[in-house]
């Protein structure tokens, strides 16, 4: 007779491999996979907090300052010491700071440019893909709620720093061996950041998250910020 696992068995599975998850990558998908999706509400404020810990970890690639905001804004909103007006504001600027910067990004891909890289690409065009995905993490951490789950915006954050420390070093001239190393180490500091901020959801009252100011000190101020714009 096969050998049926139980729900109290899955969950100490699932909670298991939560613990032991090498990247944030698999932590998040073991989430998407959760048969109730909406008990993550509860970790909103907490996904934003892990998306504004991905893009700051690569924060030291952005130039423009609303990048820098945008990321600084992402924490206070998460803390509940920024409205949701701020975040849509901080979230605009930073776009608007990504177009910028895929201008200069393309002038760096003239074909003029002199191609010493030895991927035979200039280096300031990689180091120029490093940049751009590093403020597009900065920029998604500020995302509206509205247009984007919390989960999606960790994915996201995760994958735009991942992959900004990758044209990094591509554009240094690292090796495959380095390269692969690296990253595999920014996989355990975000699987680690997750689990910090996060806890574990499969194992709440051993593992709660971190613990957040109340929004409600915010929803106030929001409302009367909100006022002002519509009677504007």
């Amino acid at each position: 007779m096969p050998y049926i696992t139980t729900p109290n068995e899955a969950q100490t599975i699932t909670a298991e491999l939560w613990t032991s998850a090498p990247s944030a990558k698999i932590m998040l998908q073991l989430l998407s996979q959760s048969e109730d999706p909406h008990k993550l509400l509860s970790y909103e404020h907490h996904f934003r907090l892990f998306a504004a810990s991905c893009a700051r970890r690569m924060s030291y690639l952005l130039t423009d300052t609303r990048s820098r905001i945008a990321i600084q804004t992402a924490e206070l909103f998460a803390n509940s010491r920024a409205s949701g007006y701020a975040l849509h504001k901080a979230y605009v600027n930073a776009k608007a700071a990504i177009l910028e910067q895929a201008k200069n990004y393309n002038t760096f891909s003239s074909p003029s440019a002199q191609q010493s890289h030895p991927t035979g690409v200039n280096e300031e065009t990689l180091y120029g893909a490093a940049v751009l995905h590093a403020a597009a993490a900065a920029a998604t951490c500020c995302f509206a709620q509205q247009l984007q789950t919390p989960l999606h915006l960790s994915e996201a954050c995760a994958k735009y720093a991942t992959r900004a420390l990758y044209w990094e070093q591509i554009s240094l001239g690292a090796d495959k061996v380095l390269i692969s190393q690296l990253i595999d180490e920014e996989d355990h500091r975000q699987a680690h950041a997750l689990r910090i901020f996060i806890g574990n959801p499969f194992a709440p009252l051993r593992f709660p998250p971190m613990n957040l100011h109340s929004s409600n000190s915010m929803s106030q101020q929001e409302s009367c910020t909100q006022h002002s714009v519509n009677a504007a």
